[in-house]
């Protein structure tokens, strides 16, 4: 009985809580992609250095692979807005493709202390076709100051 009164209490405050921090993400992420999946490393194997572009809210296309191609628009990333706006074509109908965002205080000493990860799926294969995969979206970037990057997953 005891524990039934205990858990009748808690479970309000656990709702509450937890009803916020959802509320907080949801407006975190203004409909963009947030943290998608984790990344588990991240190399120094042809990355693009992309925070000039950040810096001057410009644009950025980017032949990643033969068959993947991204176009970053950087107009509307703020401090107060940290959103990238994003284009990712993949004419592979036999894998998916992620691209790798990275941010470094020292890329030659330290580890990358914030990632993120975008993934694409295959294009699709209809008889003889192969239709490609287009992703139109927006992502959050935790923080703006260092020095981002962007490479394709390997």
């Amino acid at each position: 009985m005891k524990f039934f009164a205990t858990l009748l209490a808690v479970a309000p405050l656990a709702t509450s809580v937890m009803s916020r921090a959802v509320d907080t993400l949801d407006t975190r992420q203004n409909s963009c992609i947030g943290s998608t999946y984790p990344v588990l490393s991240v190399n120094h194997v042809d990355r693009k250095e992309i925070q000039g572009e950040i810096d001057h809210r410009g644009s950025l296309g980017w032949i990643a692979t033969p068959d993947v191609s991204v176009i970053f628009d950087f107009g509307a990333t703020t401090p107060a807005n940290p959103r990238l706006n994003f284009q990712i074509l993949n004419k592979n109908s036999v894998t998916w493709k992620a691209v790798i965002l990275s941010n470094y205080v020292d890329t030659i000493t330290t580890p990358a202390r914030e990632t993120v990860r975008i993934s694409i799926d295959a294009a699709r294969q209809v008889g003889a076709d192969s239709i490609p995969t287009f992703l139109d979206g927006c992502v959050q970037l935790p923080r703006l100051d260092g020095t981002w990057y962007v490479q394709m997953e390997s």
